[in-house]
């Protein structure tokens, strides 16, 4: 990954099959370093630890809390100090902790964080990188202080409280914090106003081929911005109709 100074902190994320973007971060004091991806449709940080030796764990480095001066286990305000989670693809379990994160060399705060005791095989054993960076709404995480977004903010390290992705198949792609490369822009910036604040829900008016509307959806759709999977999902109707349109089988 590379990182810039300042208020634009780039982490250059990798590509995979054009599926997957990654990039680096660290935990821990000294630093632990892991690969995760940065995903807008999930709200919590989820890495390996030591304590997991199922197969989804074993080929990924793995967070090691003892290892740390500044590790802690901790409780949300349910008093819950461990959950698990279902994901379409797979599922992990894992206790709550809390460490120093670093993403680049100028961004770094604490944060509570899921070190992962359990990780079903399929798919976090092939898959290519350590964890999940959720960046979605407090709503999707598990309590005060595991939203990486929110507390970025309270803490006056996310500049102008902003974060932008420019993914790309053919060249490096990147997730700023603190703004936006212009550099990167197709068009002028389209603000969307959030509807719900839980995955990152914006409306649209239509589904275009070709730049020609379609009539799809009906005086409007509701969509999630999800940089966590390659995937067109939404009502089976409406799937239906897409895949008439383009003739798929």
């Amino acid at each position: 990954a590379q990182a810039l100074e300042g208020a634009d902190l780039i982490a250059a994320a990798q590509r995979i099959h054009k599926t997957a973007y990654w990039g680096a971060m660290s935990l821990g004091t000294p630093p632990q370093s892991f690969k995760v991806i940065f995903d807008t449709g999930s709200g919590n940080l989820i890495v390996p630890s030591t304590n997991c030796s199922a197969d989804g764990c074993r080929p990924h480095r793995k967070y090691n809390r003892t290892a740390s001066s500044t590790g802690l286990l901790v409780t949300n305000e349910r008093g819950e100090d461990s959950s698990e989670i279902t994901f379409g693809t797979g599922q992990i379990s894992g206790g709550f902790t809390r460490d120093r994160l670093c993403i680049g060399s100028s961004i770094c705060i604490d944060a509570n964080f899921i070190a992962a005791d359990r990780e079903t095989t399929e798919p976090f054993q092939d898959i290519p990188f350590d964890g999940i960076m959720g960046l979605g709404f407090k709503e999707l995480s598990m309590g005060d202080g595991f939203n990486i977004v929110d507390n970025l903010v309270v803490r006056n390290a996310l500049p102008d409280g902003v974060f932008s992705f420019f993914l790309t198949d053919g060249g490096d792609s990147e997730v700023t914090f603190g703004g936006y490369r212009p550099e990167y822009l197709a068009s002028a910036i389209v603000w969307a106003k959030v509807r719900e604040q839980s995955y990152w829900q914006v409306a649209i008016d239509d589904i275009t081929f070709d730049n020609m509307p379609k009539d799809l959806c009906g005086g409007g759709c509701q969509v999630a911005v999800d940089t966590g999977t390659s995937m067109l999902a939404g009502p089976t109707e409406l799937v239906e109709q897409l895949r008439r349109l383009v003739a798929a089988e």
